[in-house]
């Protein structure tokens, strides 16, 4: 297999380089505008411009003004287009074999002739896509459907495809936080609102891949009728059906076979078997011939991996704990004689404790009709439907406020050295239905309008495997002193009750007025969103045990002098269903009103000015608590000097305007479209993450809570009594007529002056066409404002500081606010992050079905140090200096110095009609990813590891002090240091900042080179080659670790906490030690190693297509 491939791949590469917009909320279409003259460049008033989209008979209409112009705004995208222009006394002049991209308004000058002159032949080609198009001012990325075919894909995500935009990172655009961005499908929002996990839309990846047309990436687009983003809006459009019957059936696979199992230079990398399996059908038809066309697709898809690839021990064997073999230390004997006793007693299925298989099984339903009411008015209805269940790992976190839950060195509960039985894992499950209208209209010569009506429902629940309600154990060993985890069983203690119910309902209404050389736009925009959140941890009781001893003497011996050394039940205060799980509603809803004048200066210049203003609200009715404000807490808000904050966890924004003026422009510089310049600034608003908004009520103290205990708690201080293990889940449940609300230790409000982000993005480009290539020059400068930002009350600056070879670290007391608030969150804003990139490119269609493209793009992303999570901490600061509170300015974790991507295309059906043969290569490079060096342990009172590494120039600003144990020294603070300079030394970053604080993010892992590959080989089945044929399809991901296992291969750092604080001299001195490696003895000598994961191996997937 893997010589096949290396043979295909090298022919591509060398046959590669031997050859060497009318608008919405979220953009649905394309349009036409122009000026029709006459032989002496006089507009002509009335003339007649009928466009006829080929494929569907769809017709669309204008008449020219008094100037000669004419515009047919909301076209279906796609072609040909053929364009006819009539007038009295005039030659009839047709225009064929027009394409439109999505978002892109074609602009055409006509000149007709009288009708005594002798006719020319009117020639006009429009590549969709294309870079010199009078329409286009900022930063943006057109992908056809021959695009969406060509580039390299496994996933079969979009996510794929907007890597071709130069000033993105993975999924961030612009070095803002991928939630920032905005997704829409055929105009209907489309995006994780809520903002759990790293997925972007809805679902995750909610529509099949062969269901979409067409995609846009607007980085800047000074049309005010667009937004809802701070980082990029990315508008795709479905398939549609035409007069042609067309269908295809495809499937695809992949397993263990179909990718690499060694890296660097031959080293077996641990697999499983596992399978991935794509079927799929589409088809697309007339109902109505030229009138109503629909279009359908479906796919399943069934994927199965490994879950817990480690093994038990099995001492009798020789197979004895290794962490890098993955054998843990729980033996196959123990694990054994758990599960049989877990069944006798209790009835309980373990399920599996090695070798079992995770499952991941997805439908994807999509139809969509196209009714043409007349030339005047289309109607589009669109329906999506995407269901999936998958299972997943046991989850490793803490649960905030519950010491007795702390996590442990070992990678958390599913660490290397710990077995997790089958059903302690959970499940997920998500069900995304969606349906969106479209009505399109032109009302008279001079006025159009488009209406789009969408409607999401995204419910994300967790599932547990087996469906068993039983407590959680979790089964630790000492290490000496140190707690590793041994195994897990029982339910996951975060998956009961965990539910997110996602209704998002949005109308967006756009009017268009055209006089003169203006076209008017005034629009409004309505969302309407809810979210019905459950998170309730260990509602179905969770233990935790000392030893397996323990666990067996309590839990299978019903031993009752033995106790759990933790414990923790959730609970309701709902008096009338005790027993129920609660949720939590967040609600939001926002008005955008905007107008704008889209002015066409003369035939060479186009300006575009308009203002929008939102008004975000949030009408949630949320439960008070009035523990809280007995406390009369007011606490001065160290953002903001003299204001003084009351925490209300009931209380949310007020409706607070946002403005967003915009001003765009677009120059045909030479007149010829040789050489365009474009460009624009002003302000786009986003939409709050809002998990970060609903944290308010989910900790809130009335809704509900759970009781933590230590092994020493039990009957203390109105705690129940111990009365051993008990698998009825509800057995130590508080009656909630017994329990009070209370005041969290850890608590969320909100600024009621709470605004949406804003960014202001200026951009500057030029485009020229120099025989056929396409160089462009482009720079982009962004401003954010009102980013959301956690300043944590509850840290008190003590006054006093630390010293670091002169430098002063400020310390901070945690003080319990009102004796019981520990961590008092407070959500507000502050103006972030900046965002400066250069954009160096350049494009050829060489013809004969060989297209090129490169770009370089070079930027810096800064900002104060959020680091983007679900909770509120989250956007608390960490990787400070002098606070987290008021934290410095320092590298954003999404910055990428340097990108270079670049896309080769060779179809060899452009030399043979009868061939139809495609190789498509796409390569990324750029540095992987910024990183922090920080001192472990709590350095400044507010968190091991927040602290920013100051970096020595010598031994005495090293401050360290000798290792002793056991009252002799084992390591003296010199050989300490030798140790440390040595790896300064190798590290480029460090030895050229000795002597300063490191920057937060200061830091940066090497160039990373990517290489993907796709192969298609199409076979007629018929003369015709539009009908019957079978299709072939080969995707390679990561083609230069198919060449060289070393190659193509990220680096991870070794270790970031080089320096451990143990405290201060007599004078407030800092004294250190260093670090060794984590899990290990030894110290690091190298900044980066290669990462060795399976991930990193290429990868392949097969692929076959019927066409008919």
């Amino acid at each position: 297999m893997k010589k096949i491939l290396q043979s295909l791949c090298g022919i591509a590469i060398l046959l590669a380089f031997a050859t060497v917009s009318a608008f919405a909320q979220g953009v649905t279409s394309s349009g036409l505008s122009g000026v029709v003259n006459d032989n002496n460049g006089e507009g002509l008033p009335g003339a007649t411009v009928q466009a006829v989209h080929t494929p569907t008979g769809t017709t669309y209409g204008a008449v020219t003004n008094v100037s000669g112009r004419f515009r047919m705004p909301n076209v279906r995208v796609g072609g040909p287009y053929t364009v006819t222009v009539t007038f009295v006394g005039f030659q009839e002049s047709v225009i064929e074999n027009i394409n439109l991209s999505l978002g892109q308004t074609l602009n055409l000058n006509i000149e007709l002739n009288e009708e005594s002159t002798v006719l020319q032949e009117v020639v006009v080609r429009s590549t969709r896509g294309q870079v010199i198009d009078g329409d286009r001012t900022g930063a943006s990325t057109n992908l056809s459907r021959e695009k969406l075919e060509a580039i390299p894909t496994i996933s079969r995500s979009i996510n794929d495809f907007t890597t071709l935009t130069p000033q993105s990172s993975g999924t961030s655009f612009g070095g803002a936080d991928n939630r920032y961005n905005n997704y829409t499908i055929d105009g209907n929002l489309y995006n994780n609102n809520f903002g759990l996990g790293s997925a972007q839309f809805a679902g995750g990846n909610p529509i099949s891949l062969d269901a979409i047309e067409e995609v846009q990436v607007n980085i800047a687009p000074y049309d005010v009728t667009q937004s809802g983003f701070t980082g990029a809006s990315v508008n795709a459009i479905t398939k549609s059906g035409t007069n042609e019957v067309e269908a295809s059936a495809y499937t695809l696979f992949q397993n263990q076979n179909t990718q690499g199992t060694t890296l660097n230079g031959g080293q077996d990398v641990p697999f499983s078997e596992s399978t991935r399996q794509i079927h799929g059908v589409t088809l697309g038809l007339p109902i109505i011939k030229n009138k109503l066309f629909f279009f359908g697709a479906f796919e399943f898809e069934d994927r199965a991996i490994p879950g817990d690839t480690r093994r038990a021990a099995r001492p009798e064997e020789g197979l004895l704990p290794d962490l890098e073999l993955g054998i843990a230390r729980m033996t196959a004997d123990q694990a054994e004689f758990v599960q049989q006793q877990m069944q006798e007693i209790y009835g309980y299925e373990t399920g599996a404790f090695e070798n079992y298989p995770f499952e991941d099984v997805a439908t994807r339903l999509n139809f969509r009709l196209d009714y043409n009411l007349d030339q005047n008015n289309k109607i589009m209805l669109r329906y999506n439907s995407f269901q999936q269940r998958r299972d997943v790992g046991i989850n490793g976190n803490s649960i905030r406020g519950l010491p007795a839950s702390q996590r442990f060195r070992n990678t958390a509960r599913f660490g290397n050295e710990a077995l997790t039985f089958r059903n302690g894992n959970y499940g997920s499950e998500e069900n995304v239905q969606s349906i969106v209208g479209e009505w399109s209209s032109s009302i008279g010569s001079n006025m159009a309008n488009k209406l789009n009506i969408g409607y999401t429902s995204n419910v994300s629940q967790r599932f547990i495997p087996g469906d068993q309600n039983f407590p959680m154990s979790e089964i630790l060993e000492f290490d000496g002193s140190t707690p590793l985890y041994f195994a897990s069983l029982g339910t996951e203690l975060f998956t009961r009750g965990n539910l997110l119910d996602n209704k998002t309902f949005n109308i967006t209404n756009n009017f268009n007025y055209f006089m003169g050389d203006h076209t008017f736009t005034a629009g409004v925009n309505f969302e309407y969103m809810t979210f019905d959140n459950a998170f309730n941890p260990t509602w179905d009781s969770w233990y935790r045990w000392n030893s397996y001893d323990d666990f067996v003497s309590a839990v299978i011996d019903r031993d009752l002098s033995v106790r759990p050394a933790g414990f923790a039940i959730g609970f309701t205060y709902d008096e009338d269903n005790p027993f129920t799980l609660p949720t939590d509603r967040t609600q939001f809803g926002q008005v955008g009103l905007y107008v704008q004048d889209e002015y066409q200066a003369t035939d060479d210049l186009k300006l575009t000015l308009g203002m929008r203003v939102e008004m975000p609200f949030y009408p949630i009715d949320a439960p008070r608590n009035t523990r809280v404000e007995d406390l009369g807490i007011s606490v001065e808000n160290p953002r903001n000097a003299g204001e003084f904050v009351e925490p209300r966890v009931d209380q949310f924004p007020s409706v607070n305007p946002i403005f967003s003026p915009r001003f765009g422009f677009n120059w045909d510089a030479l007149g010829d479209k040789t050489l365009q310049v474009r460009g624009g600034t002003g302000l786009f608003a986003g939409r709050p993450i809002f998990v970060h908004l609903s944290n308010q009520i989910n900790g809130n103290g009335v809704t509900r809570g759970f009781i933590g205990l230590l092994e020493d708690d039990w009957g203390q201080d109105g705690n129940p009594e111990w009365e051993g293990f008990q698998d009825d889940i509800n057995y130590y449940r508080p009656n909630p007529a017994e329990q009070e609300p209370t005041v969290s230790s850890s608590l969320s409000v909100t600024d009621q002056d709470f605004r949406l982000p804003q960014t202001w993005r200026s951009n500057l480009a030029a485009d020229y066409n120099y025989n056929g290539f396409i160089f462009t020059v482009e720079g982009i400068f962004s401003k954010d404002y009102n980013t959301p930002f956690s300043a944590n009350l509850s840290s008190v600056p003590t006054g006093e500081s630390i010293n670091i070879a002169g430098n002063a670290y400020p310390t901070y007391d945690q003080v319990a606010l009102g004796g019981a608030i520990n961590e008092l969150y407070y959500l507000t804003n502050i103006n972030d992050r900046t965002y400066a990139a250069l954009t160096l490119g350049v494009e050829k269609n060489w013809g004969k079905g060989i297209f090129t493209s490169l770009a370089y793009t070079r930027s810096q992303s800064r900002d104060f140090g959020l680091s983007g999570g679900s909770q509120a901490a989250s956007l608390w600061p960490g990787e400070v200096q002098e606070g987290r509170n008021n934290p410095e300015e320092g590298f954003s974790r999404n910055d990428q110095p340097n990108r270079v991507v670049g896309l080769i295309t060779f179809n060899t059906k452009g030399l043979n009609e009868t061939n139809n043969t495609s190789f498509n290569l796409i390569y990324s490079g750029g540095e992987q990813n910024r990183f922090s060096y920080t001192y472990s342990s709590n350095l400044n009172g507010e968190g091991s590891g927040s602290s920013l590494m100051y970096v020595p120039s010598n031994f005495e600003e090293a401050q360290l002090i000798d290792r002793v144990s056991g009252g002799s020294i084992t390591q003296t603070a010199e050989q300490q240091w030798d140790i440390l300079n040595n790896y300064i030394e190798n590290d480029p970053y460090l030895s050229e900042n000795r002597g300063s604080v490191t920057e937060r993010n200061g830091a940066i892992l090497p160039w990373l080179h990517r290489l993907d590959l796709s192969i298609t080989q199409d076979i007629h089945l018929t003369k015709d080659p539009s009908k019957h044929k079978l299709q072939f399809e080969a995707n390679v991901e990561n083609v230069l670790n198919l060449v060289n296992d070393s190659w193509g291969v990220s680096r991870v750092v070794v270790q970031r906490n080089l320096m451990n604080f143990e405290g201060t001299d007599a004078n407030g001195n800092a004294e250190f030690t260093i670090n060794s490696i984590q899990g290990e003895s030894t110290y690091p000598t190298d900044v980066t190693i290669p990462d060795f994961d399976l991930s990193q191996t290429w990868r392949a997937q097969f692929g076959v297509r019927y066409i008919f």
